[in-house]
């Protein structure tokens, strides 16, 4: 097998990339296979930065005349070229064009080439347009998506009792409605349903998951109010992030900062790490407030009374699973309800900005939390505090950033980060993080090894260098230490990881990716021993990428990926390998493609890939044991205002095995799964 796949990967060696109509969705498609391709998520929700991008795509931002704040919430730029294009327009006036942008300190070609399409260089400023005429130059959305695994199984029996089998269909069903108008005005609302769940839940009589909001933000005293469903981000997430946040990335090794916007509308159904309210900002771009309150159920484990199920005690986990599907599930369903609050006071100067942020998060039930030994310093009341100082400097070429955090029980952590720009080919950036074993924050999500915040410490060291014209290199060395047991190393342990990525352009048309990627971290040994010693796991992976344009409706992508894994006495390798094709025949007709192969000694060795999707849809699966996957993407659009796109994909492996997990599993070769989407914009 693995034989036969090397012999694919040279047959189908060819030469990338990006045809200019297509520039600004390869980008934002780029950016979020960077974000997401050693996520390992079936599923990953990122609607909203999506839409961020979106929104840049369908109404510029001016770099002429955009304010600070506006150019800083632009994640396109970094602080330092910000920076130094407000002080380029200060000496210099307007901008012209794109080739003068390109002189500007810091800005890069390849910099321009992906803020091209987002960016306008209007040299006459646009007066905001009258709140009479939003809804006439606004936008509406409407999305309407299906998902079916061909492949049923005993789970969807309906000759079976209720309390034996799932209560809904096997059908995803997802719609969503939203206006937007530029970053002014935003309103919408979301409906999902996942397989096996009532569309309608018996539990709650309301649709299993929904989601609305309303957002208004203008350059005036109240800067931004929003209703209904949103996110806060603050500072470096040490206090308050709620949302996707950047973990390490051999390609974007520097781009470990933050950037907190504060309150945000949430367009996502990911169910849980949102806020269900208001916020409102007031104040003006120097300094500005934030208040936040917010209150929703939440699915829990509820604790009942040893005597008698009908007297409920408490409950003893928060239940982030988002599944309604079972009569056991409902039960879990809107169990608590959740009150939270906080606000945050902001300082904005031209190279400096402070923050204060505080958050308090309580429940209405009894927290009895079933502890093991490594979660012994974790909150067991049902109210948790948190108060925390951010900061972020430029001086020259170095940014200099942090954030400092307290918890109720008084435990500190803090995180402090340096990013310097030696000069337009060199960037180095340096983060030290502490987060004591004590530390108790439910909200947050700063950067680390794990998706916890505590019981870690670590140094983090990334830099980006490039040498030639169309080369580019990267890399970084994370070191990081567990001072107290964890989950799967019974004693305090130590890590590390290293990342190399080099990105060679070798014309227009051709793009090639080198990657080397290596971890070790101490666990739990898997030998038979009375008492649990740690031993070192070792992963190394290797990837070799080529992306290639044939002709303007023609493009490519090669990918040979070759994993090790070894633990104790378990040796394991790993290899994927996949030809993506896009072919677009007409304005109006576009087919994206994959045939991969992989060939995996078992889970351990398993690969993860970004999939090219339906738009607002991210996957990343894994690959693993021995067979071949297919999937074919065919977007349609009859008009300019209606896309239809329909996905179909197959796993195929080649021994019969247990395919998904139960009581939803089945014996099986393969797994077929269908997607219908359609998207109207008037």
């Amino acid at each position: 097998m693995k034989k036969g796949i090397l012999l694919f990967v040279l047959f189908f060696s060819a030469s990338v990339v990006l045809s200019q109509s297509e520039l600004a969705n390869e980008i934002i498609e780029q950016r979020i296979e960077l974000l997401l391709q050693d996520e390992g998520n079936e599923n990953i929700d990122l609607t909203t930065l999506f839409d961020d991008l979106l929104n840049y795509l369908e109404n510029p931002i001016n770099l002429n005349y955009s304010a600070l704040n506006d150019l800083q919430e632009f994640n396109l730029l970094t602080e330092i070229q910000v920076f130094e294009l407000v002080r380029y327009r200060e000496q210099y006036g307007l901008i012209y064009s794109s080739f003068e942008l390109a002189s500007i300190k810091y800005f890069t070609a390849e910099t321009v080439k992906s803020i091209r399409p987002f960016i306008s260089l209007n040299t006459e400023y646009s007066k905001p347009q009258k709140i009479k005429n939003v809804f006439k130059y606004g936008r509406h959305e409407v999305i309407l998506r299906e998902f079916r695994r061909i492949e049923t199984t005993d789970a969807y029996n309906k000759d079976k009792p209720e309390t034996d089998r799932f209560l809904g269909s096997s059908d995803r069903i997802y719609a969503r409605y939203r206006f937007k108008y530029r970053k002014n005005v935003s309103a919408g609302i979301t409906f999902e349903k996942d397989p096996g769940e009532q569309f309608i839940s018996q539990r709650t009589n309301q649709p299993d998951f929904f989601s609305f909001h309303l957002q208004l933000k203008q350059d005036k005293f109240i800067r931004n109010f929003i209703v209904g469903d949103y996110q806060f981000q603050a500072g470096q997430g040490l206090t308050f992030w709620s949302g996707f946040g950047v973990r390490k990335s051999p390609f974007m090794a520097t781009s470990i900062k933050r950037y907190g916007r504060g309150a945000l509308a949430y367009t996502s159904s990911e169910e849980n790490r949102f806020l269900r309210g208001s916020a409102i900002t007031i104040g003006k771009d120097i300094l500005n407030f934030t208040s936040f309150a917010s209150y929703k159920k939440i699915d829990a484990n509820r604790v009942f009374s040893t005597d008698s199920l009908e007297t409920e005690l408490g409950f003893s986990s928060i239940q982030t699973s988002g599944f309604h599907r079972t009569f056991n599930e409902l039960l879990d369903q809107d169990a608590i309800n959740e009150l939270n609050y906080g606000g945050r006071l902001a300082l904005a100067l031209k190279k400096l900005k402070l923050g204060l942020t505080a958050n308090k998060t309580s429940f209405d039930g009894d927290f009895i939390p079933n502890l093991q030994l490594y979660q012994n310093f974790q909150n067991s009341n049902n109210t948790w505090f948190n108060l925390g100082a951010d900061y972020d400097l430029l001086l020259g070429p170095i940014n200099i950033y942090g954030e400092i955090a307290r918890s109720q029980n008084g435990a500190i952590a803090y995180i402090n980060g340096l990013t310097a720009y030696l000069n337009s080919r060199f960037t180095l950036t340096i983060v030290n993080r502490n987060y004591p074993e004590n530390f108790q924050a439910l909200y947050a999500n700063s950067f680390g090894e794990k998706g916890s915040n505590y019981n870690e410490v670590g140094t983090y060291i990334g830099t980006e260098f490039n040498p030639a014209k169309g080369v580019k290199l990267s890399g970084f060395y994370d070191l990081y230490n567990f001072k107290w047991v964890g989950y799967q190393h019974d004693a305090p342990s130590l890590g590390y990881e290293i990342g190399i990525g080099s990105e060679i352009t070798i014309n227009r048309s051709i793009l090639f990716k080198l990657m080397y990627r290596s971890e070790s971290k101490e666990l739990n040994s898997s030998t038979t021993e009375t008492t649990n010693r740690l031993s070192a796991q070792l992963v190394n992976q290797y990837r070799i990428q080529l992306d290639y344009k044939i002709n303007d409706k023609l493009s490519g992508k090669n990918r040979l990926e070759y994993k090790e894994f070894s633990k104790d006495n378990t040796q394991e390798t790993g290899i994927l390998i996949y030809q993506d094709i896009s072919y677009t025949i007409s304005d109006k007709l576009k087919l994206i493609g994959r045939v991969a192969f992989f060939d995996t000694d078992g889970y351990n060795s398993r690969i993860y890939a970004y999939e090219n999707d339906m738009r607002y849809q991210f996957t990343v699966p894994s690959y693993y044991d021995t067979g071949s996957k297919y999937y074919l993407i065919a977007t349609y659009k009859p008009i300019k205002q209606i896309q239809i796109a329909v996905r179909w994909n197959q796993v195929y492996w080649n021994t019969e095995r247990s395919i998904g997990s139960s009581p939803d599993s089945y014996l099986g070769f393969s797994k077929n799964e269908i997607k219908v989407q359609a998207i109207v914009k008037f």
